[in-house]
């Protein structure tokens, strides 16, 4: 009886055993790189170096590298740094510096400290430019523009603060390390407080409140306080009040989504007159050298134990190459000579003036580019990135025996030599997934009204907003969907641009005679617009601006008929000017049939907007394990056989 017992305890310890080695199995594991770290240090912004070969010489194992006088911070020398340090810079880094450290912290694993100085002195430069990197990084950690003061705990005078190594316990984080074997003060001399501000422009105290991700680290002793030298005023502190009391002078931030450290300190780690190195001070014996240390082996060990692959970089799409542009003279953005822009304020100057058109090509795709003088910074959110503007790129290929059309869509103007296809690049709003005019997409046409492509349907047509390109719309059209594609810099081109509006006939913003409206253009010939034969365009590709008036201005009220305009060949720049006299062929069927009721609001209520930003957590991201390693299952069959030795070895006995 007492063996079965002992069979029944055996086999239980068996199923415990393996349940909690399967656990472990489960347990989310941190991604653990090997690699040596690389450290640099700034030196090319005024920094100085006073510290940093005692440093460098003290800490051997990571690999350190010098950013000189002279040179600057560009993505060649940050190409495998994980760690930044700019220890206090006293001149602002420049406009493409400040992207680059932004393009390095999202590679991910990154630390960087960024070091000021009190208002003592040349100290605002240095805060101001301390300032500036963490606001463009979006950083919430600010340098006070102030002075941190002590009478008491010193080192024989209030400006050489000492200060306590008093980490936030973070267990997940390591916090633990920045403290081992500190019993001594660190010297900031002349330093000032690290403060943090929300996404309201809102300064805190971090000493009384905190954020997702805020990490305090060395404070000074509760009888410090606040000295103001000079202008500018301090963000938050005040001389007269803070008094008495402590102040964070280091702390950090973590970014868990990204395995990111920014760090924020009122005294340089290397430079300045006596960095937070040194280990003593006026015969105050100090821990800076430990301190030091353990800051960079806390951040081998964030960037390590956390590892996060980073992301991949988006692959460089093929160059593309120009088959011909056309310029178009500024300031014609006036129709047939007199129109005027509607008054809203969206309506800025500029966002209907046509400043060029130009054709590109890859292996696949051809590219129409049309570069307005302002595209109005989108004040509807248009999906493609623009909202004013309703751009139609009309073709006529050199081969004679596709179909030709030569209306035009909502714009009462006749192309006299006609087209083979018409592209409608529009601000895109899916409201009825239809494409324009019918809809709001943007949609490729052949002459006979038939769809070949919409925008968002499928892959062969895209419009957006260049990336390279100011101002300028692009679409790209798959060649599969053109004909005689190879002759395309012998084509013609008709470009004309008018006002989108989602709610009209054709979505072409209307024009009335007179004085502009708020959402209507002015100008307007009324009898023009009474027989309904006004053109709608408000600017045509064209050489000469009188080129343009000349042919707008081509219609015949006596006779009700639209005016006549012509293109431009690719290849020459030629104007295809109208004959003198010209009867449009008979039928000609309509491109397309609008069904919405005209009116003359926006498409969508104009409201300003805000780029969101993310609140970073302090919760390190972990990577699962994929299954059970090969280790754990040796131990699971190691434990099986144990037993079953033991439960033998006992029937046995028995």
């Amino acid at each position: 009886m007492k063996g079965k017992y002992l069979a029944l305890i055996l086999t239980t310890l068996m199923i415990i055993s393996i349940v909690s080695v399967l656990s472990l199995a489960f347990k989310p594991q941190p991604t653990m790189i090997d690699d040596k770290i690389v450290v640099a240090v700034d030196l090319a912004h005024g920094e100085s170096d006073k510290y940093l070969p005692y440093i460098m010489g003290n800490i051997t194992w990571v690999e350190w590298r010098i950013i000189a006088p002279g040179e600057a911070i560009t993505p060649e020398t940050l190409a495998d740094v994980d760690v930044l340090i700019l220890g206090q810079p006293t001149t602002g880094l420049a406009p493409d510096e400040l992207v680059t450290i932004q393009n390095w912290l999202n590679n991910y694993n990154k630390v960087l400290w960024i070091a000021s100085d009190s208002d003592y002195g040349g100290g605002p430069a240095s805060q101001q430019a301390c300032n500036d990197i963490l606001e463009f990084i979006g950083s919430k950690l600010r340098i006070e523009l102030a002075a941190v003061y002590d009478d008491v705990h010193n080192a024989q005078r209030y400006y050489r603060v000492l200060t306590q190594v008093r980490p936030d316990n973070i267990t997940e984080l390591f916090t633990d390390i920045i403290s081992e074997n500190i019993t001594h003060p660190i010297l900031m001399h002349g330093p000032t407080a690290v403060i943090w501000v929300d996404e309201n422009g809102t300064y805190h105290d971090p000493v009384n409140e905190t954020f997702p991700g805020l990490i305090r680290i060395v404070w000074s002793y509760n009888t410090s306080y606040i000295g103001d030298n000079q202008a500018p005023t301090p963000y938050l502190y005040s001389p007269l009040f803070d008094i008495n009391r402590s102040f964070v002078m280091v702390a950090a931030e973590y970014w868990n989504e990204t395995n990111t450290l920014i760090i924020a300190s009122g005294e340089s780690p290397y430079g300045d007159y006596e960095p937070m190195f040194a280990w003593e001070y006026y015969n105050v014996t100090l821990d800076g050298p430990q301190f030091i240390k353990n800051m960079i082996r806390w951040f081998e060990t964030i960037i390590k134990t956390y590892y996060i692959t980073p992301p991949t970089p988006p692959t460089t799409p093929p160059a593309l190459t120009l088959i011909g542009e056309i310029t178009d003279p500024e300031g014609d953005d006036k129709g047939y000579g007199n129109l005027t822009y509607p008054t809203n304020e969206v309506f800025q100057p500029g966002v209907f003036d046509l400043l060029k058109f130009a054709v590109y090509e890859d292996t696949d795709n051809i590219y129409f580019k049309v570069t307005m003088k302002n595209l109005g910074n989108n004040p509807w959110n248009g999906p493609n990135n623009f909202s004013l503007q309703h751009i139609q790129v009309y073709m006529l290929t050199t081969d004679d025996t596709l179909p030709k059309n030569y209306s035009t869509i909502g714009l009462n103007v006749w192309i006299w030599h006609g087209w083979n296809y018409a592209l409608l690049m529009v601000p895109g709003w899916e409201d009825t997934g239809q494409p324009a005019p019918a809809g709001q997409l943007s949609a490729l046409y052949n002459a006979t009204g038939g769809v070949l492509a919409v925008e968002t349907l499928n892959d062969t047509i895209d419009v957006y907003l260049d990336p390279e390109l100011n101002n300028t719309v692009t679409a790209k059209v798959a060649k599969s969907l053109l004909q005689d594609v190879d002759n395309i810099k012998n084509w013609i081109f008709v470009v004309t641009i008018a006002g989108y509006d989602g709610f009209t006939n054709y979505k072409v913003r209307q024009i009335v005679a007179g004085n502009a409206t708020e959402w209507n253009f002015g100008g307007g010939d009324e009898k023009a617009i009474n027989a309904s034969i006004f053109p709608l365009i408000i600017d045509l590709l064209a050489p000469t601006a009188d080129d343009q008036y000349m042919m707008l201005s081509s219609y015949n009220i006596e006779n009700g008929t639209f005016a006549v305009i012509g293109g431009i060949k690719l290849s020459t720049g030629e104007l295809q000017s109208p004959p003198t006299t010209w009867t449009p062929p008979t039928p000609t069927p309509p491109t397309t049939t609008p069904t919405t009721t005209p009116t003359t609001t926006p498409t969508t209520t104009p409201t300003p907007t805000t780029t969101p930003t993310s609140t970073p957590t302090t919760t390190p991201t972990t990577t699962p394990a994929e299954g059970i390693p090969g280790t754990l299952i040796g131990v699971i069959v190691i434990v099986i056989i144990i037993v079953i030795v033991v439960a033998a070895v006992v029937m046995k006995k028995k």
